[in-house]
């Protein structure tokens, strides 16, 4: 998912209120605003990397509970490591080299 596949709604809003108004329509709650547009499309792209962030563990908490987990359960699961003898097939290694 990139900023870039979306597109971006500015509206100028008076120096006090901030400047420029950037919001991204298809994303809820993505907006930034700054003095100048420039500024104001680097804030969006900050908000847009928050906003994502939250999406993928918005993401997690809804699998976990699809899964009748806890969140840390289920990330505890994708993290574990694999045994040796499921990466190579090749089945426990002994450390004589026997």
């Amino acid at each position: 998912m990139k900023l870039q596949h979306y597109a971006l709604h500015i509206e100028p809003l008076p120096r006090q209120e901030g400047g420029p108004l950037v919001t991204v329509p298809d994303l809820p709650c993505c907006v930034a605003d700054r003095g100048t547009v420039d500024a104001a499309i680097a804030e969006a792209r900050d908000a847009f990397k928050a906003w994502a962030a939250a999406e993928r563990q918005d993401r997690g908490v809804l699998r976990a509970a699809a899964e009748g987990v806890r969140l840390n359960q289920l990330a505890a699961t994708y993290l574990a490591p694999r045994g040796l003898a499921e990466d190579s097939g090749a089945g426990p290694q002994r450390s004589d080299g026997q």
